[in-house]
Formats: structure tokens, sequence, C-alpha cells
């Protein structure tokens, strides 16, 4: 079962992303908050992904596997708060129970 954050921006209700619930390696976090921009920690953020419903800005739904060059033509807010979501799944991740 993972980890399932709803996007908090009004524009975009219907936007969710579901992260694996473990692991969660400190590594990444620590590789998360030195990288040098949002595509560098995109990289470190996306394989922890199984499920989202993100569109594009023509309302096309967006391949979470594709890669981070795929985020190009989302809403600049939306791929600032999967940045967030990540770090907020992390944070419930650690008050699951052990598999």
């Amino acid at each position: 079962m993972g980890i399932r954050i709803k996007c908090d921006l009004p524009a975009f209700p219907d936007t969710f992303v579901e992260f694996r619930d473990r692991p969660w390696k400190f590594g990444d976090r620590r590789r998360t908050l030195e990288a040098g921009g949002d595509a560098a920690a995109l990289e470190i953020i996306l394989p922890y992904v199984v499920e989202w419903n993100v569109k594009d800005c023509g309302g096309n739904p967006v391949d979470a596997k594709a890669g981070v060059d795929i985020l190009d033509d989302v809403e600049d807010g939306v791929v600032i708060w999967l940045i967030r979501a990540w770090f907020e799944a992390r944070l419930k991740a650690t008050q699951l129970p052990p598999n």
C-alpha cells in the first residue's frame, strides 16, 4: 500500500501522487536536499512514484515513468507541489508500521 498525497492547490482538485511505502533511504533525502535545482531533485523523487494523476497544461495525462523532461509542460505550481508531497510522504512513511 502506497502513501497517497492529494494536491492542495485549488486549481488542481483531482491531482494526486502515490509514493511507495518502503524503502525510504536517508541517502535519497540527503541528495534531494543537496540537489542543485528542481530537476535534479525530481530525478531522485520520481522513482518513488507508483501512481499519480498529473496533467500537462493541455489537460493531457503525464506518464510518471517517462522522466523529468515530461514535466516541462506541467504547471510550475504542480511541480513544486510534487517536491513538497515527497517530503510529506517521507514523514508519513516514518509513521507506518514495519512490513
